[in-house]
C-alpha cells in the first residue's frame, strides 16, 4: 500500500526532498549553474572522478630509523613535503623471507600513494595499530615503544606520534603477545 504524498519519508518539512537539498549543495560547492540536470551529472561525475596526487620533491626531508622488533632487524624510511607532511613510507626487514619482504614492500608503497592523493595518515594509524603477527615482542632502539604486536603495529604507532603528535600511551603488554591473545583493533 502506497504511502499517502505527505508522509514520504525523502522530503524535509520544507517540501523539498532530499536529493534536491543534495543537487543545490553540489552545486553551491562546485560552482557550476547548468543548464540540466545532466550536465550538473557530467560536472559532479568529472569532480569525483579526478582526485589530484600530491606529488614529493625529487629531494626531500624526512627520517631514517632503524629498529628491532622481536629480535628482527628492521628499517623505517619516510618522506616529508617541504610543510613537514608525511608523503612516503619504507619499511625494509632483514631476516625476513623474500614473501614478506615483497609484501611489506608492496603494502608501504600503496601507503605511500594514499597519503599523496589525500588519505589521512590517522585512517592508516587507526586500522593498522595493534595488528598481530610475527614478529611481535621487544622493540629495540625506540624511546618510547618498548613492544609491538607486528611490523604494522611498530611503524603505525611510531608514524601516529612523530607526525600525528600522538601520546605513546601504554603499549602492548606481555599477556597480548600470546598467540591465543585478542587484538584491541
Amino acid at each position: 500500500m502506497p504511502l499517502p504524498a505527505d508522509e514520504f519519508p525523502h522530503e524535509f518539512h520544507d517540501g523539498r526532498c532530499a536529493h534536491c537539498q543534495a543537487t543545490e549543495v553540489a552545486v553551491e560547492s562546485l560552482g557550476v549553474h547548468p543548464a540540466c540536470p545532466g550536465q550538473l551529472y557530467a560536472e559532479l561525475v568529472k569532480a569525483r572522478a579526478t582526485p589530484t596526487r600530491r606529488p614529493l620533491a625529487p629531494r626531500r626531508p624526512g627520517y631514517n630509523l632503524k629498529l628491532r622488533i622481536g629480535g628482527q632487524k628492521l628499517y623505517l624510511k619516510t618522506g616529508e613535503y617541504p610543510d613537514g607532511q608525511l608523503g612516503e613510507v619504507f619499511v625494509t626487514a632483514y631476516k625476513e623471507g623474500a614473501t614478506v619482504q615483497g609484501l611489506l614492500a608492496c603494502l608501504f608503497i600503496a601507503v605511500s600513494l594514499g597519503l599523496q592523493y589525500g588519505v589521512p595518515l590517522e585512517k592508516y594509524a587507526r586500522r593498522f595499530r595493534w595488528t598481530r603477527f610475527e614478529p611481535a615482542g621487544d622493540v629495540e632502539h625506540h624511546e618510547s615503544i618498548t613492544r609491538a604486536t607486528s611490523i604494522l603495529d611498530l611503524v603505525f604507532r611510531e608514524l601516529a606520534i612523530r607526525y600525528l603528535g600522538e601520546d605513546p600511551g601504554e603499549g602492548p603488554q606481555e599477556d597480548d603477545l600470546l598467540p591465543d591473545a585478542l587484538g584491541r583493533g
